[in-house]
């Protein structure tokens, strides 16, 4: 019996910054790349985005979303930078 259908899907993800210090990714391994089954849950949790900004307070906080692909199969917390199934 033959498994499940695999595919790549290419999800865009863009840091930005409105002060000093831009903000700049830090996950690991590079190129950044989750495998996911076909039959994943809607909700499972698939990666776990990180982005250091080196401004103080406020100014200092990243926020997550997804730019571009995905074709509506994930999501981003916001605050979190974790990654969905939808």
């Amino acid at each position: 019996k033959r498994g499940p259908e695999w595919y790549m899907v290419r999800v865009e993800l863009t840091v930005t910054d409105v002060n000093d210090n831009a903000p700049e990714w830090s996950m690991v391994p590079s190129p950044y790349l989750a495998v996911v089954p076909p039959d994943a849950a809607a909700g499972s949790v698939i990666y776990k985005l990180n982005a250091l900004d080196g401004d103080e307070g406020l100014n200092g906080e990243v926020e997550y979303f997804l730019s571009d692909g995905g074709d509506g199969r994930f999501e981003v917390d916001r605050k979190s930078g974790q990654v969905r199934t939808t």
